[in-house]
């Protein structure tokens, strides 16, 4: 349930802490959104396998669109609900 939306931010404390801020004024005002971070472009040796690289290894990261669990859970009501 992610839609992409940009890829290859630098990875630095100022970009995270602005993801971080938007994601708290997302939650503030009750939006059914959140960003997501997926980090990319691993350092030599960061690499874990799987497409998976730590944050402090990565030299970018992607941001992605997700819905919340809270809104993902009152669909699935809604769609239990009508079933039934």
């Amino acid at each position: 349930m992610y839609e992409h939306i940009a890829r290859g931010i630098p990875n630095n404390w100022f970009t995270r802490k602005m993801v971080s801020l938007l994601n708290r004024y997302l939650s503030g005002i009750d939006s059914i959104y959140r960003l997501k971070r997926r980090y990319r472009k691993p350092k030599v040796g960061g690499y874990i396998g799987q497409g998976i690289v730590h944050r402090n290894n990565a030299r970018a990261f992607s941001l992605y669109l997700r819905i919340t669990n809270k809104e993902i859970k009152r669909r699935r009501g809604i769609i239990l609900h009508r079933v039934y």
